[in-house]
């Protein structure tokens, strides 16, 4: 069997089994599928450490598919372990790269798009999330990863009292808040370090497919957390649309029930947008 299939295959025996009798015991299942018995890794795939279960020598390559951001084919690997996918990209990965996409991006987004209409589709988003939270009152919001502090300025007209944004590049953040002179509870970082208290609600829109070692920025996202706090992700599924240069990791269910079972994260629902190939996440610590 191609191994491309093969993998997918034991994918869906994965899903089966978990779905029926639990994660433990699906991947102790997962040895007797040879989902870990897949061809092995040559020498020259050993590139990197899988950032989220740290394995080295399960890395395998999975096929080629084309990078929007180079136009050219980009090779893309599956951790045998975790089950994660791997762009490339991620042998080049670049902090500086990630900020200048990052500016481009929300600046042409504030300069040229109507801020009252996004600001408003935040509103509606943060309210489908709300009754996850419950009560609000008290608690404090963190938008980490937070573009142009859209979601920040949401979460405070919503009734958050103590709202926080954290992006490397926070001048477009102040830039937005310019435009919002009433909203004086939201301040924004460049490292959640700056944070002095715990937070209750975080927010990773878009964020952990940037990560380069998601188990560990997740691990110390949590000392940041308190005991019960709600963790709201989404991430964009493995689709040939969404890879590009600053797209690391692509998670699916096998992967992310690993990583959030080794992080202690109970998971409280997972949600699918199938038309623009998204996944949603919501966890409690």
């Amino acid at each position: 069997m191609h191994l491309f299939s093969q993998i997918f295959f034991r994918l869906s025996q994965f899903m089966r089994v978990m779905n029926e009798e639990g994660f433990n015991v699906a991947i102790q299942k997962t040895k007797k599928f040879s989902l870990l018995k897949l061809a092995p890794a040559r020498p020259y795939m050993n590139l990197f450490n899988c950032g989220v279960c740290d394995s080295r020598n399960d890395i395998n390559i999975l096929e080629h598919r084309y990078n929007h951001s180079t136009g050219k084919l980009s090779a893309i690997y599956i951790c045998k372990k975790c089950c994660s996918i791997i762009c490339d990209c991620i042998l080049h990965s670049s902090a500086s790269a990630q900020v200048e996409a990052s500016v481009e991006y929300y600046n042409n987004l504030i300069d040229k798009e109507d801020i009252e209409n996004k600001i408003f589709e935040c509103k509606k988003l943060m309210l489908s999330l709300q009754h996850y939270i419950k009560n609000i009152n008290g608690k404090t919001f963190l938008d980490y990863g937070c573009g142009a502090g859209l979601m920040a300025i949401a979460a405070a007209e919503l009734g958050f009292p103590h709202v926080y944004g954290v992006d490397w590049n926070i001048e477009t953040c102040k830039k937005t808040l310019e435009k919002y002179p009433s909203a004086t509870n939201i301040e924004f970082y460049t490292d959640v370090k700056s944070i002095s208290s715990k937070v209750d609600v975080v927010l990773l829109w878009h964020v952990l497919e940037h990560i380069s070692r998601p188990y560990s920025f997740l691990k110390e996202l949590g000392e940041h957390l308190k005991k019960g706090s709600k963790i709201f992700i989404q991430i964009p599924q493995y689709d040939s649309r969404h890879i590009v240069n600053t797209h690391y990791y692509f998670f699916n269910e096998p992967s992310i029930y690993y990583l959030f079972n080794r992080l202690d994260l109970n998971i409280i629902d997972i949600m699918y947008d199938s038309e623009l190939a998204f996944m949603t996440i919501i966890l409690e610590k």
